[in-house]
């Protein structure tokens, strides 16, 4: 055991153990829980229960969100909306199957995550959708109007 005669000393050596114990915790809030993934191939979880989140399949009017909606194959619409997801400013599409898309936005200042689901729905003819906020409790609307750009291009 040691014995610190310098209290400066010790306050140093306190002050590294919190500033590293917050960096810990910090690098656990920013990795998305696993329950943000989809079910399975079908069905996107809701969203929870703070405004930081949109979802097509959240019933909820300040959550709820239309899908994307296409008339071509379902190999083409997803084929564009990667396509769409490309050119997003610091978006990066992280996964691509055949019948789902994850992707990761940052935000421009702060660089807060936001991950984007989407599911294909081929016999309703359209793409289910989540985005989310990682961090915080309000997003003040910003995954809305993102997907709402996304849909534009769509």
């Amino acid at each position: 055991m040691f014995i610190y005669d310098n209290v400066s000393v010790m306050k140093n050596k306190l002050k590294q153990i919190i500033i590293v114990s917050s960096l810990a915790l910090m690098g656990c809030a920013v990795s998305p829980p696993e329950n943000w993934r989809t079910i399975n191939t079908d069905k996107l979880l809701k969203c929870g229960n703070r405004p930081n989140c949109v979802s097509s399949t959240d019933d909820r009017e300040k959550f709820s969100i239309d899908p994307l909606y296409f008339n071509d194959s379902p190999e083409e619409a997803m084929d564009r909306l990667v396509q769409v997801l490309n050119n997003q400013d610091r978006t990066e599409v992280l996964e691509v199957l055949p019948t789902r898309i994850h992707a990761l936005r940052k935000s421009a200042f702060f660089g807060f995550k936001d991950d984007m689901f989407f599911v294909l729905a081929k016999e309703q003819g359209i793409i289910h959708l989540r985005s989310s906020a990682r961090l915080g409790y309000s997003d003040f609307g910003v995954n809305r109007k993102h997907i709402e750009k996304i849909r534009e291009e769509f």
